[in-house]
């Protein structure tokens, strides 16, 4: 049985937090060794490959999440006409709050892929004793993106 609207909009507001919680932690973890790079230091002298394990289950939570949160926002979505637009929930507009969280998970499911590609750039360099300016550019390039996602 499916939950109610109202319902449906608590339950993918819970799960924002929980993306925006797991977002921050990925991000956290990544600052440090994506200054060292910036620094200079080498890839491999940063043990990339464990910390690398550790951010692709943090990225495969986040997937997971975004996965278990799809149906409720597309329920969310065609159950939308059965609200009046006046309908309010917490004292605000239902219209403007599926609005704002539908643009919030598109936010961090756009700062998933961005987590996905710095990954795998990283993991191309992960054994590297020293990275040219021109291998680490693309990188850079990436995790610019990432910052900016955030």
């Amino acid at each position: 049985m499916k939950p109610s609207l109202e319902a449906a909009l608590d339950q993918l507001r819970l799960l924002l937090k929980e993306i925006a919680f797991t977002g921050d932690l990925l991000y956290q973890g990544l600052v440090a060794p994506l200054l060292a790079l910036q620094a200079g230091r080498a890839p491999r002298t940063l043990e990339l490959e464990a910390k690398l394990a550790e951010y692709r289950s943090l990225l495969g939570a986040l997937q997971e999440i975004e996965t278990e949160a799809m149906p409720l926002l597309s329920q969310l979505q065609q159950g939308r006409a059965q609200w009046k637009s006046e309908a309010k929930i917490d004292g605000k507009n239902f219209g403007e709050l599926l609005e704002a969280t539908q643009e919030e998970f598109a936010h961090w499911k756009q700062y998933s892929q961005r987590v996905g590609v710095l990954l795998k750039r990283l993991t191309l360099i992960a054994h590297e004793e020293k990275i040219t300016a021109l291998g680490k550019a693309p990188i850079l390039d990436a995790w610019e993106e990432v910052k900016n996602a955030i």
